[in-house]
């Protein structure tokens, strides 16, 4: 009877040191498959945020019947433009003379044109909205077009010359 206690208790033990074993490999990969999902995640991730630098920005006002162009001038050297491919947003940060700003842009809703695809945009934080032409990718070029339209004359910034990095 004694024997069959040890017995047991030993087998008892084996089991024991087997289980943690096992469950010390089944911690480990479950540690490497959380790395690799985090991994995953950040590849995904990275992909969805795009920057391009370099170039320069115009203030342009163009007449509201005809688009003629009224006059253009410099506005500042482009720092960065980071575009959410996700939520299709923007983030643009430039140095005027008085100092770098920025202004970021929320994506409202898609629309065609003859060029391609542009977007309907809101300023973050403000009630502006501006319809987004984006040949970044193409050209580095982008123009951003308000539609608020004072004495009938509306304002356009326009994008030249990035580079994606």
């Amino acid at each position: 009877m004694k024997n069959i206690v040890i017995k047991k208790l030993a087998l008892s033990k084996a089991n024991f040191i087997q289980y943690l074993v096992i469950k010390n490999k089944t911690y480990n990969m479950k540690q490497f498959l959380l790395f690799a999902l985090l991994l995953f995640c950040t590849v995904l991730y990275a992909q969805e945020q795009i920057k391009y630098e370099g170039g320069e920005i115009y203030i342009v006002a163009q007449d509201n019947e005809t688009d003629k162009e009224i006059f253009k001038k410099p506005y500042g050297k482009i720092i960065s433009i980071e575009y959410d491919a996700f939520y299709k947003s923007y983030y643009i940060l430039f140095q005027t003379q008085d100092g770098a700003t920025g202004f970021g842009l929320e994506f409202i809703k898609e629309f065609e044109v003859p060029d391609g695809v542009s977007f309907r945009m809101k300023e973050k934080g403000k009630n502006n909205f501006y319809d987004v032409f984006d040949r970044l990718e193409e050209s580095g070029i982008m123009i951003i077009i308000s539609k608020e339209v004072v004495d009938g004359v509306y304002r356009s910034y326009q994008i030249l010359n990035t580079k994606k990095v």
